[in-house]
């Protein structure tokens, strides 16, 4: 069929017909893709993310700065405070993303972490009321559990959300969140724990009779109840459906299909967050064991450096990656975490050597800065390669494999080995440098095979390892008209149905 267009720019009545059929074809395009760009509220909701993120990081990471007087109190080893950050909040919060990524996938994702944020502030709560290490050892197993509803649901709304244009930097603010938060567990823990040891609270009821340690665990606890309102006010995200990848190329609903790309990635990236966590669960105790700092102090000076390097690592990081594709740069999602996991060795080498205060702020400041700037790299290349009903649980194994030994068995890990070197000057420094070393030189062979395999001549096809999108231009797709030159009128034809 065919439409005639005056060429001074009159139509004929089949104008209804022709705009009737653009909007059918536009009704087939995908929401994001006629999405102009994210609005306030889509800002609004990361930024709320990325809050209930730094109060999950202030109730996990408070635990690290008051190690030494629940030590004291408890009467506690380093391998059972490891235990409590590894095997009693590491392994629940990795092992339970599992199915609380699926329930956000087939239920709520608004509801999985209202539910979520309640549980792991009642734990905190507990925490504070811990008379043993058994008490201890619950609550933190309940904190676990209840953040590992957070990442994966988090993931997948802001994804639903954001164009891919914008996706790293909206995945770069809610990651800042955590890290953040890690500086405010430090610097705002030390506070408080300070205004306790110093007679404060004794107006505070159920806590004025508490231990300053127990005390400052109860305080932490209560944001939960602001963020359960906020939550529960949030407008659930319409998801998008179907089995695409975020460049609206059909995949695999088989798992397998991917297998190759979602191991080396995530247990290389694994091997990174085992560093950063390392560093932030027992630096802490480093500078009250070898400079005798007390905790408001470290808090001060050490949650000041996390605040200002890791969120600058990693708004970075995403700019790199983005720079980098829009060179055309095929890898460019793997150069940053590969970068990072290169640089880590020699950074810990310099932090092992470091002697004072100064040099130790200094050298901790540039391993935050660069092991912070794959954290949101990596979870934009994981949303843009997954099927979008299976975002959440593939985001869940994605916190599995990080948590499992950067949480899990690195804090034990570090424990034992700085029991076994009483002969050193600091033992416990030198167990989380070899321990952070080997992990960092087994991201780097990882992360490197995987960039050979999306390179090298074994990967003829790309799209086996990434979506056609990343890769290749995008074909585009046939118009439902074009236009034809015709004397004296342009004419509008339309394909055949």
């Amino acid at each position: 069929m065919s439409f005639a267009i005056d060429p001074r720019g009159g139509m004929t009545a089949d104008e209804g017909d022709r705009r009737a059929a653009f909007r059918t074809e536009s009704h087939r395009m995908p929401e994001k893709n006629r999405r102009e760009g994210p609005g306030l509220a889509d800002w609004l909701i990361v930024f709320l993310l990325a809050g209930a993120a730094i109060f999950s990081f202030v109730d996990r990471f408070v635990l690290s700065l008051l190690t030494e007087p629940i030590k004291h109190d408890l009467g506690l080893s380093d391998v059972q405070l490891g235990l409590l950050s590894g095997v009693g909040f590491g392994l629940f919060y990795a092992t339970l993303g599992l199915p609380l990524g699926w329930l956000a996938d087939r239920w709520s994702r608004k509801g999985t972490i209202v539910g979520g944020i309640a549980i792991w502030s009642a734990a905190t709560a507990l925490c504070g009321f811990a008379a043993n290490f058994t008490q201890l050892m619950i609550g933190r197993i309940g904190v676990g559990a209840g953040e590992a509803a957070l990442v994966p649901s988090s993931y997948a709304i802001i994804h639903d959300r954001f164009s891919r244009g914008r996706l790293n930097l909206a995945f770069a603010v809610f990651q800042i969140g955590g890290l953040v938060g890690a500086g405010l567990a430090m610097l705002t823990a030390g506070i408080v724990y300070a205004y306790f040891v110093a007679g404060g609270g004794a107006w505070i009821p159920f806590v004025a009779d508490l231990r300053p340690w127990q005390q400052t665990f109860v305080v932490a606890a209560l944001p939960g109840v602001l963020f359960v309102i906020a939550f529960l006010v949030m407008k659930e995200t319409r998801r998008l459906s179907g089995a695409r990848s975020d460049d609206g190329v059909a995949i695999a609903n088989d798992p397998l299909a991917r297998i190759g790309v979602y191991a080396l990635l995530f247990v290389g990236m694994a091997g990174l967050i085992a560093c950063s966590y390392a560093m932030m669960s027992w630096f802490p105790a480093i500078l009250s064991r070898e400079l005798h700092w007390s905790p408001k102090r470290i808090g001060l000076l050490y949650g000041l450096t996390l605040l200002v390097v890791a969120p600058a690592g990693v708004l970075s990081g995403g700019f790199i990656a983005d720079a980098l594709h829009k060179r055309g740069r095929q890898d460019s999602h793997v150069i940053v975490p590969l970068a990072t996991a290169c640089l880590s060795i020699p950074l810990f080498a310099l932090f092992e050597f470091a002697s004072g205060g100064a040099q130790l702020l200094v050298s901790a400041g540039c391993l935050h800065y660069v092991l912070g700037l794959p954290l949101g790299v990596a979870p934009a290349l994981i949303q843009r390669i997954t099927p979008v009903d299976r975002r959440s649980r593939t985001s869940a194994v994605y916190v599995l494999c990080c948590n499992a030994f950067g949480t899990g068995i690195g804090p034990v890990m570090i424990g034992w080995l700085s029991g076994l070197g009483a002969g050193s000057p600091h033992p416990l420094r030198t167990a989380v440098c070899v321990t952070a070393s080997a992990a960092a030189l087994m991201a780097t062979i990882l992360l490197f095979r995987l960039r050979s395999a999306m390179l090298g001549p074994d990967a003829a096809s790309p799209s086996q390892c990434l979506p056609r999108g990343d890769l290749q231009p995008q074909r585009r797709a046939e118009p439902a008209f074009r236009l034809k030159a015709a004397s004296p009128a342009l004419r509008v034809v339309g394909k055949e149905d």
